[in-house]
């Protein structure tokens, strides 16, 4: 319950926040097109995501897919403003290395919430 509560509050906050300022990653982040990349160690903690509103449908959201280390995760976030990617419930270890890649709309990137969590 708590988690649910701290992804709502940081979806708020971020969501907020981003008509202020521009996406600005202060990690290894690549934009190429419909595709976000980050990558680096496994420090211990999840990698939090907003999925920003798709900018033809208001009724859905940018991200149609993601891959960590080559293979796609669950899409239940399809339909959500904000999810968690749950590395340590796939078994990562602190200093493994992992690669998110993000697929996305083109030109409307989802914001990665804590990218320094990966080294």
């Amino acid at each position: 319950m708590k988690k649910l509560f701290l992804i709502i509050l940081c979806s708020t906050f971020v969501c907020l926040y981003s008509f202020k300022s521009p996406n600005t990653n202060s990690v290894p982040v690549q934009l190429d097109n419909s595709t976000l990349t980050l990558s680096g160690k496994f420090s211990g903690e999840n990698i939090f995501i907003q999925n920003v509103i798709d900018n033809t449908n208001p009724k859905l959201y940018t991200v149609k897919s993601v891959f960590i280390n080559g293979e796609e995760s669950v899409k239940s976030y399809i339909f959500s403003p904000g999810f968690e990617l749950n590395l340590r419930a796939m078994n990562f270890h602190t200093g493994d290395s992992v690669k998110i890649k993000i697929i996305h709309q083109a030109n409307n990137p989802p914001i990665i919430l804590n990218p320094e969590v990966l080294h």
